[in-house]
């Protein structure tokens, strides 16, 4: 779909990016005093995006979860409740940019992220699925990645505070969503049987 050459460009990331990311190991980490939970999906860059979940669990207080196609994204976004989304690299095809709806439907106020090639991001818009961060993949480091993270972060928790209660969870909220949707699928299942 696209005609860039990813095997050269997964060399260059990690020229660019070894450095950079050698130096967040020595630092202290970069914590959210919450627990956290992060789901990393790359069908284009799997190596690339190892080395980023690698840096996040060692330079921050993050869960860090990795997934190599939007199948097995869709999967754990019913069993974990995640605050960030980040994509590495943009998707193979622009439908598998659908899972990040759902994301979005379980995960009111989490954040999701394009850690990719700022070229590809003029093909389409992905406003459209929710994405709130675009960064290039080749000029963005990962420290700057963690702060863009982090202030995203305050300002998604600010506004859950605002829009519910001051007191609110993004776990509470969560299974509040996740009974919406069980009770959902029961009735679907009981319309079928009768045969509506």
């Amino acid at each position: 779909m696209y005609p860039m050459d990813y095997k050269g460009i997964t060399r260059e990331l990690n020229i660019v990016h070894y450095a950079d990311m050698k130096n967040m190991l020595k630092q202290p980490p970069f914590t959210y005093g919450t627990p956290v939970n992060v789901l990393l999906v790359s069908d284009r860059l799997p190596d690339f995006a190892k080395q980023v979940q690698e840096c996040l669990q060692h330079s921050t207080d993050v869960t860090a979860h990795l997934v190599n196609d939007s199948k097995s994204a869709l999967r754990l976004i019913y069993e974990i409740p995640f605050d960030f989304l980040i994509i590495v690299g943009t998707m193979l095809d622009e439908s598998d940019y659908n899972f990040v709806r759902d994301f979005h439907y379980f995960n009111e106020y989490s954040i999701s992220i394009v850690y990719g090639l700022m070229e590809e991001f003029v093909i389409f818009g992905l406003d459209e699925f929710g994405v709130l961060g675009v960064s290039n993949i080749l000029l963005c480091r990962m420290g700057d990645l963690l702060n863009s993270m982090r202030q995203y972060y305050d300002n998604e928790t600010e506004r859950m505070h605002k829009d519910v209660s001051p007191d609110a969870s993004r776990e509470y909220l969560r299974l509040k969503v996740l009974a919406k949707y069980a009770a959902f699928n029961r009735n679907q299942k009981r319309n079928l049987r009768k045969g509506k």
